[in-house]
């Protein structure tokens, strides 16, 4: 005998032999996988890292290595572009060259943490 069982969730029937006492027991190791039209939700937003960085070989490489990772990277080119790059992505995950050639980062940090 063969029983039929659906799921709510859009998931096709899976078929499940059923034997008596005296037969050997198979059993059916398909994967299930959802119905065409059916709602899921498989998608997940990878995490936001925000990169500023002036050694670009440095800042490339740490930006790639992210990526490589499974992270989505904004490089932003200056310190100004930073505040306004974290307010609007809000990102999981800041990394700035603090010594920088022209100027100082530390203003940058004190903005973000007076005003996230």
């Amino acid at each position: 005998m063969v029983e039929t069982h659906g799921d709510s969730r859009g998931w096709p029937a899976v078929e499940k032999q059923v034997v008596s006492e005296g037969q050997s027991q198979r059993t059916d190791k398909r994967f299930a996988s959802p119905s065409p039209g059916a709602q899921t939700n498989t998608e997940v937003t990878k995490p936001l890292a925000v990169v500023f960085y002036e050694s670009l070989l440095l800042g490339s490489q740490l930006a790639n290595r992210l990526s490589d990772l499974g992270w989505r990277v904004q490089p932003v080119n200056s310190p100004a572009a930073v505040v306004e790059t974290v307010r609007r992505q809000s990102p999981m995950l800041l990394v700035a060259e603090l010594a920088l050639r022209t100027g100082d980062f530390c203003p940058v940090i004190a903005e973000l943490k007076r005003d996230p």
